[in-house]
């Protein structure tokens, strides 16, 4: 479990309800964990069109530099 996932472990429910901030904390620690999913899964993506072959990148229709492009792009300001 990440640090993330820790966050919203430990933030507990009162028996009442949740209070604004236990409330908010929690909906940024999701957040954050669904970010972090889809920076890892960008960043992974990228770094296999990397390795593709010249065979593979012209079958999916891209060319080397277009693989390049999309490689060198940063993860988490998409």
């Amino acid at each position: 479990m990440g640090i993330v996932g820790k966050i919203v472990a430990i933030v507990p429910f009162s028996e009442q309800g949740q209070s604004g901030l236990m409330q908010a904390l929690r909906l940024l620690a999701s957040r954050m964990k669904t970010a972090h999913g889809r920076w890892r899964t960008r960043r992974n993506s990228r770094r296999a069109l990397a390795h593709l072959t010249e065979y593979e990148l012209r079958d999916i229709g891209l060319t080397r530099g277009q693989a390049r492009e999309e490689y060198r792009r940063s993860f988490y300001l998409d």
